[in-house]
């Protein structure tokens, strides 16, 4: 009986923890672009050993790209907000505004990170997209909860 009560609190406590993320990953949409740029900086750094050197050129890439991100996402959030939805003619030009960034993003770490670390940056980044697009993927398909 006592094994069963352990359990049961056990998964009430994860339960309850579960809910209250309401959706966030970990508070990140309250970071400035400056804070998210050294957070990444400074994971980058950890997991590829990085040089003082490619450190601060890192940084400098990664401010960039978090403003222009903020940015992006500012005028993506006030269009859905004003309920028009997009063409598919500006759908294809964000996409490929988007895969432009990439590309230029991803010629950038090339110039910065040795032959390694860039094999281990491009591993790591393949990985988050693709645990992005199982996320994105199995949000789609979750049935509808009922608000009441």
């Amino acid at each position: 009986m006592k094994y069963l009560f352990t359990i049961l609190l056990a998964g009430m406590t994860l339960f309850t923890y579960a809910q209250k993320s309401n959706g966030k990953m970990m508070g990140h949409k309250d970071f400035t672009p400056q804070q998210m740029a050294e957070l990444q900086t400074k994971k980058m750094t950890l997991a590829l050993d990085l040089s003082p050197a490619q450190q601060s050129k890192i940084m400098a890439l990664n401010q960039k790209m978090a403003v222009e991100r903020t940015a992006r996402m500012q005028k993506h959030k006030s269009m859905r907000g004003s309920g028009n939805t997009m063409t598919s003619e500006e759908r294809f030009k964000m996409q490929n505004e988007m895969l432009d960034i990439q590309i230029k993003n991803q010629a950038e770490m090339k110039k910065i990170l040795n032959k390694d670390q860039y094999e281990q940056w491009k591993n790591f980044r393949n990985k988050k997209i693709n645990k992005m697009k199982k996320h994105a993927h199995r949000s789609k398909n979750k049935p509808m909860r009922s608000r009441g």
